[in-house]
């Protein structure tokens, strides 16, 4: 079975083919990976959605957000309301 962010990650990429992520990469094994970034191909800006198990609720956090999101089809109307937000 998949795991939440990429479930998220298809959700998304529904919305926009040009929607991107990316694990956070640490530099000590050990250390909290649970930090997705997001972002929409030619845009600066970046989403992160956050969760140390990697399972909800994930914190969505913008430069102007943060809230928490507690399945697929919350974490999909964030990232849809940031994509038309910042178009």
């Amino acid at each position: 079975m998949e795991r939440p962010i990429e479930q998220i990650f298809q959700s998304a990429t529904r919305l926009d083919t040009r929607i991107r992520y990316k694990q956070l990469e640490v530099s000590h094994p050990g250390d909290d990976d649970g930090l997705w970034f997001f972002w929409l191909e030619g845009r600066a800006d970046k989403i992160q959605l956050e969760s140390s198990s990697g399972e909800f609720p994930f914190i969505f956090e913008t430069d102007e957000h943060s809230k928490m999101v507690h399945n697929v089809d919350e974490a999909t109307t964030a990232i849809s309301d940031w994509i038309h937000i910042n178009r």
